[in-house]
């Protein structure tokens, strides 16, 4: 994937505002925010944006650019942590609604109807924060929907 301008993304430590530990989608949207610095131009970030009220649905997305149509939906909880059972054995439990089949259900159609409303929706997540390829994508997304970076 590629972009008009150098990778220039966000490099700040993150982790901690005001003494407390962040959750990974408070990490997100510092970096969100901080993104602006390397583009001043990007359309408008708005969280918890409600997207399907015109349909009868109270869903929000996480962040959204609503000027491009471009939405990010922070999927927490996908890695889950390690225990040992009685015997010794490690595993890895993982407690998400979204990767609960009535949650993931429920995504689907909340996703699906974003797309027929024309919505592009990226999905992320904590490898993605952390390695940074998030923000190549959403650099890219916002460009496909006819934001210049310039």
């Amino acid at each position: 994937m590629s972009v008009d301008q150098p990778k220039l993304f966000p490099t700040r430590k993150v982790g901690v505002r005001g003494g407390e530990r962040l959750s990974g989608k408070a990490k997100l949207e510092d970096q969100l925010v901080m993104l602006r610095e390397t583009y001043p131009t990007l359309p408008r970030l708005v969280p918890e944006y409600y997207f399907a009220r015109h349909v009868g649905r109270q869903w929000r997305f996480d962040f959204a650019y609503p000027e491009c149509l471009v939405a990010l939906e922070w999927e927490g909880g996908t890695f889950g942590e390690m225990i040992t059972d009685v015997e010794g054995q490690r595993h890895r439990v993982v407690k998400s609604r979204h990767l609960d089949p009535i949650g993931f259900a429920q995504d689907c159609v909340k996703y699906n109807t974003a797309a027929i409303l024309g919505w592009l929706v990226l999905r992320t997540n904590d490898k993605l924060l952390e390695d940074r390829s998030i923000f190549e994508q959403v650099v890219a997304a916002l460009q496909a929907r006819g934001w210049s970076c310039r």
